[in-house]
């Protein structure tokens, strides 16, 4: 009986019996060979403890961790999602302290990891917060383009068109195309990446991005929407009348197409399409009719 033995790279002595035929002239395997093989069972001894360990160390970290700590303790990316319904406004704080505010009918898909946290814009609009006490770098994704900022305030919108609309309100961000940190892929979208500061607003196409200019001190109006109200201030009928829209499952019509050009101005509850129909009607003099059916609602002026 001879023994052999083996150390795993694990510290452990893998001790193998068995019976060895001897052969007077020599070894029956030559000695590079013999090297070889000693290598090869290394390795699948090695192979072997691993696939016996790993199972055993997830069942017991489990009962420590969660899925979500595990992948990060790993630096994979987490799945989850956060949406709000028609007419709700949602504030959440991310990992890392950076705040997300997400507007009606809005959809977004959190990917996270230790240093970086990916919001995928799918619907709706959100307004991001990252100061210099947050942790971890924020970049949200709107189609073929990711925007990252470390100290800045913004929001994001998708626009019915498809295309989206950032506007920064403090700080920077920088705009580029997205890439896909847990697989390493390329978005197909060529340009140069920008810093887009204070005041500036981006319209994001597929493949190309037009800057313009905002006032940044009218934030407050443009953001009175995470507050339940909406500001106008010289929007037309027909726009007003399909922001409205965004927030309630009655919608607004506008039959009268001149009635659509008019410039109207104040606060009004985000909620409440009828008040609003109501101070339309006051304020021009047009007839206001409600229409029910099937649990949604039109309101034409």
């Amino acid at each position: 009986m001879t023994r052999q033995s083996w150390n795993t790279s694990f510290g452990w002595s893998v001790r193998i019996w068995g019976r060895v035929r001897l052969s007077p002239s020599g070894p029956l395997v030559p000695k590079q060979v013999r090297g070889t093989l000693r290598t090869w069972m290394r390795w699948a001894i090695n192979a072997c403890v691993l696939l016996l360990l790993i199972p055993g160390a997830v069942h017991l970290d489990s009962d420590v961790l969660n899925a979500e700590a595990i992948a990060e303790y790993f630096g994979y990316g987490t799945d989850a999602v956060l949406a709000t319904d028609i007419g709700e406004h949602r504030e959440a704080t991310l990992h890392g302290g950076a705040q997300i505010t997400l507007n009606s009918g809005t959809a977004v898909r959190m990917r996270s990891t230790r240093q970086y946290q990916e919001a995928a814009l799918e619907s709706g609009e959100v307004l991001v917060t990252v100061t210099r006490e947050s942790s971890r770098r924020v970049g949200v994704v709107a189609g073929d383009v990711a925007i990252e900022a470390t100290q800045a305030r913004y929001s994001v919108r998708k626009l019915a068109s498809g295309a989206y609309m950032a506007r920064v309100y403090d700080g920077e961000v920088t705009i580029a195309p997205h890439v896909d940190r847990r697989r390493s892929l390329s978005s197909r979208a060529a340009f140069q990446p920008v810093r887009v500061g204070r005041g500036r607003a981006a319209d994001i196409q597929p493949g190309r991005v037009a800057l313009s200019a905002f006032d940044a001190d009218d934030a407050p109006r443009l953001l009175s929407w995470t507050a339940g109200f909406l500001v106008f201030k010289g929007e037309t009928l027909g726009e007003a009348a399909e922001e409205f829209n965004r927030y309630n499952r009655q919608q607004i019509v506008v039959a009268d197409k001149a009635l659509r050009r008019a410039q109207v101005g104040g606060w009004f509850d985000a909620t409440n399409p009828e008040g609003f129909a109501r101070a339309v009607a006051q304020m021009f003099g047009v007839h206001v009719t409600s229409i029910r059916s099937g649990g949604r609602g039109a309101t034409s002026c």
